[in-house]
């Protein structure tokens, strides 16, 4: 039997997302090695790989007229959900896209979670991705959720981005530049509630800037 059969049973089943491990009991049914069964499947674009484990399914019509049904950003949404990822948002310069905040091209998108992270920049379809993790209180705030997606809201994500710069730096202009930029269409009693869940040290440099 081909190896493409598990490719067919997937269609009918209208599974759009598979973990390697699925795709290897599935092998195993049909009397196929797992390394070169998963080659195979990646190799004639039967599926990709979204993040490690994680795979997308495509369609006969996505293989046929090479395109893509979800974006990628539904993809890694959907991929996270599979892996167990409870608390995750895209945020940062990524937030401000999905805000309509900036026109502006940025090379990277960022996710936020509290349990999955990757050391280095990653590609997904011809995107970049980096997951970056931190701490859980950070996920109780200021998260749209539409779509099936999660993104920080606009003040959560201008605070996020001024945090990420006050860790890395200590020009304070640098660090306060994306709320100079933004604070004209930023709800200030909103800024002012998020502020209290980051560092002391955090809050009293931006308190009074708000």
């Amino acid at each position: 039997m081909k190896t493409s059969m598990i490719w067919k049973k997937l269609v009918v089943d209208n599974q759009r997302i598979i973990t390697s491990g699925e795709i290897r009991d599935m092998s195993k049914k049909l009397g196929k090695e797992f390394p070169r069964s998963l080659r195979y499947l990646q190799e004639n674009g039967y599926i990709f790989r979204i993040l490690k484990g994680i795979f997308y399914v495509k369609s006969p019509d996505e293989r046929e007229r090479g395109f893509f049904q979800d974006s990628v950003y539904e993809m890694v949404s959907n991929a996270l959900n599979l892996k167990g990822v409870e608390h995750w948002y895209f945020g940062l310069e990524t937030a401000l896209k999905l805000n309509n905040m900036t026109h502006e091209y940025f090379t990277i998108n960022y996710v936020i979670t509290d349990s999955y992270r990757t050391t280095k920049v990653i590609q997904i379809l011809n995107s970049s991705f980096q997951f970056l993790k931190w701490n859980k209180k950070y996920f109780e705030f200021g998260i749209v959720k539409s779509d099936g997606l999660r993104f920080s809201d606009k003040e959560k994500t201008v605070l996020d981005l001024i945090y990420r710069r006050h860790r890395k730096s200590r020009d304070l202009d640098t660090v306060i530049s994306p709320l100079v930029e933004y604070i004209g269409i930023l709800d200030r009693k909103k800024l002012v509630n998020y502020l209290g869940n980051y560092s002391q040290r955090f809050q009293q440099t931006i308190r009074r800037r708000i």
